[in-house]
């Protein structure tokens, strides 16, 4: 009887052991990393985007080196029905086409200092450098009739926006930003956590040159640059998901 309540409490200790060892490792140290997504539980249909991304490289428990990337390429196409008549009669004439394309890069340097010894919880300030740019483009053939005197001519004209779509006006541009950052992680588990974040920095934005040609037209519209900047907190509304290993 003795053997075996001295065997139940070894194995009891060996569990509570195993269990502070666990916990003692929840959060990364030295030469871990991290990889995390933004997480919108309140989304049914997305709830994660994987438009950005983030990694950290933990120097230690306190100092960690992150780089953020944001890619996001879009393209659509649209047709729009034609209806012209002759007379009463309708006229067989193509549907105007609408093409638009864009694609945004984006890098985000930035290095955190961890200030808690929570087992769980691991808020940190930091600062973040981000460049961003965005191209933007619009193909838009028209087809249309000319009537004259009795009779009907079935044209066409094609327009090309370089550097917006002209349709909801989704510019292109180039921004840099300084953000100085307050977050907080917390861990949930072994390798998982979910964390919150807010920065307060400066961002200057360069809207790019907007370019219409018009086929047969010997001079393009040229809508020149248009420059920015902004001062304010910036607050993410998204939760960050994570994983370490």
């Amino acid at each position: 009887m003795k053997k075996t309540i001295l065997i139940l409490l070894n194995v009891i200790s060996f569990s509570f052991l195993t269990i502070a060892q666990e916990i003692d490792v929840l959060k990364p140290t030295s030469n871990d990393v991290s990889f995390e997504v933004s997480f919108y539980p309140n989304n049914s249909i997305a709830p994660i985007n994987l438009n950005y991304l983030r990694g950290r490289y933990f120097m230690n428990d306190k100092i960690a080196i992150r780089m953020g990337i944001d890619l996001a390429n879009k393209k659509q196409k649209t047709e729009y029905v034609n209806n012209y008549t002759h007379d009463g009669n309708p006229i067989d004439v193509n549907n105007d086409i609408q093409e638009c394309s864009c694609f945004l890069i984006g890098i985000h340097p930035g290095i955190e200092l961890h200030l808690s010894n929570s087992k769980r919880l691991s808020p940190y300030i930091g600062v973040e450098i981000s460049y961003i740019t965005k191209s933007s483009n619009e193909d838009y053939e028209d087809y249309y009739v000319e009537y004259d005197a009795g009779s009907y001519t079935i044209l066409s004209e094609k327009t090309k926006y370089e550097g917006a779509w002209m349709g909801n006006f989704q510019r292109a541009y180039s921004k840099f930003g300084v953000n100085a950052l307050l977050g907080t992680d917390f861990y949930v588990t072994k390798h998982l956590y979910l964390g919150f974040e807010i920065g307060i920095g400066l961002l200057s934005c360069t809207n790019n040159e907007i370019t219409k040609k018009v086929d047969d037209d010997d001079k393009d519209v040229v809508v020149p640059e248009s420059k920015y900047s902004d001062f304010g907190v910036n607050v993410n509304n998204a939760i960050r998901l994570g994983f370490w290993f």
